[in-house]
């Protein structure tokens, strides 16, 4: 269907997720994983990489156009803030004249999208800002997240 619905992931999936979420949210009570995870040598980090595509056209904008990309930022007890803020100004960084979100906003719950939101909203993108969402953010609350992101 190209009129850009996407549907939401069956009942069972959802509870496989709200199971999911739960275990995870007990688990990381203290932030204690992203501490270990940085201790051991293992927190992931911020990557960013730089492509250049160029499209023949017959009349040449006056300066390229800048697209910036993020996806999985699973904001939530288990990702270390710092990290967060390391994409943030990444993506800054970048200047983007658009911004696009490839989902898993929070990882288990999705009152952490506000935050991300926040980040997002501040990060100029005159061509706008474009999202989907990731199975977490389907899990912790799809409507909720939206409307934080909207």
């Amino acid at each position: 269907m190209d009129d850009g619905f996407v549907a939401p992931p069956p009942p069972r999936l959802r509870q496989i997720g709200h199971i999911g979420g739960l275990v995870e949210t007990l688990l990381s009570i203290g932030g204690w994983p992203f501490r270990l995870r940085r201790a051991l040598g293992l927190q992931p980090r911020v990557r960013t990489v730089r492509q250049r595509i160029d499209v023949s056209l017959q009349a040449a904008p006056a300066r390229p156009l800048r697209i910036a990309y993020a996806s999985d930022l699973h904001a939530g007890p288990a990702t270390n803030p710092d990290l967060l803020e390391a994409a943030y100004r990444a993506l800054r960084a970048a200047e983007p004249d658009v911004l696009l979100l490839g989902g898993d906003f929070v990882s288990s719950d999705k009152a952490a999208v506000d935050s991300v939101a926040t980040a997002m909203g501040s990060i100029p993108a005159p061509y706008g800002r474009f999202a989907v969402l990731g199975n977490h953010d389907w899990w912790c609350g799809a409507d909720h997240i939206t409307a934080r992101l909207e």
